[in-house]
């Protein structure tokens, strides 16, 4: 054990991590030295120096509970700060990972723009309408193309997706009510767009129109 050594009120505060104030240590050390003398013992802990400022014994037991509340209070703030540069380095990493989510958002928005475009076909192949849509069934005999086009909500006009729509919101306005203004969720799933999508695009076309 450290031989016990005597201690300024500066001292005291500086080894307790100014757990206790200048003026607290004064009067504990006031109040010690004034029950010692009542009982007619003499202060083992305490004593007053040649200017006449208090000093305290290191091996003091109050001075000992000051060091250990000045000891956990300092614990206690290193795990703060600990904890906030940790807090403060997860930010930075999820604002960083966002910031990437939006990148590969937009990225895979771009590649889902030309996914229900059709391929033109080479002429001379003699691919009917019906064909083109991925049915490969042949027309009725006496059918002619134009008849399917005009009617209604025909499979020949949902399954050819015209690929300016993509890029053309008023091309996009056209081939929705051409397919009987079906609801955005259907409209999307047919061009092969989100709801979100087609919504903002009709929306964005309906105010220029």
């Amino acid at each position: 054990m450290a031989t016990p050594t005597w201690l300024t009120t500066a001292q005291v505060l500086e080894h307790t991590e100014l757990a206790v104030s200048q003026q607290a240590v004064k009067k504990a050390a006031k109040r010690y030295w004034e029950r010692c003398t009542t009982a007619g013992t003499t202060p083992e802990f305490v004593r007053k120096n040649s200017a006449g400022h208090w000093e305290v014994r290191s091996d003091w037991a109050l001075f000992q509970s000051w060091r250990q509340r000045g000891a956990d209070r300092a614990g206690r703030v290193r795990e703060r700060h600990e904890r906030e540069e940790e807090l403060t380095r997860l930010r930075n990493l999820c604002a960083k990972q966002a910031n990437r989510i939006e990148e590969l958002e937009a990225a895979l928005a771009n590649l889902q723009g030309g996914k229900g475009s059709v391929p033109a076909e080479e002429p001379g192949e003699g691919t009917v309408p019906h064909k083109a849509a991925g049915r490969g069934e042949e027309p009725n005999e006496g059918t002619l193309p134009g008849e399917d086009t005009q009617a209604d909500g025909s499979e020949s006009a949902k399954g050819t997706v015209p690929a300016n729509i993509f890029t053309d919101d008023a091309a996009l306005l056209r081939y929705w009510h051409e397919q009987g203004k079906p609801s955005r969720r259907a409209f999307g799933e047919q061009i092969g767009m989100s709801k979100s999508w087609c919504s903002d695009h009709l929306k964005q076309a309906q105010q220029t129109a």
